[in-house]
């Protein structure tokens, strides 16, 4: 993925640690809230999301708080 950002303008690399590393020097929290946090509103995206069905619920959830249309949302579940 950050290469992909080096070849590429509208490609961003913005790794997000959820554990705590007291050596990890950049964003922590869940990758959920970091968008939410870069972003007033999600109007106009489309939201493509993998992960445990507590996380894309709650991200779902969250994401239409910001305006997202459920049906730009797409997910795939997994335990």
């Amino acid at each position: 993925p950050q290469q992909w950002s080096e070849q590429h303008d509208n490609v961003h690399y913005i790794p997000v640690v959820s554990g705590d590393d007291a050596e990890w020097g950049g964003r922590k929290g869940f990758v959920h809230h970091a968008v939410m946090d870069d972003f007033d509103s999600l109007e106009f995206f489309d939201i493509y999301a993998c992960g445990s069905p507590v996380m894309i619920d709650a991200s779902k959830k969250d994401f239409m708080m910001k305006n997202l249309s459920v049906e730009h949302f797409y997910s795939d579940a997994f335990t």
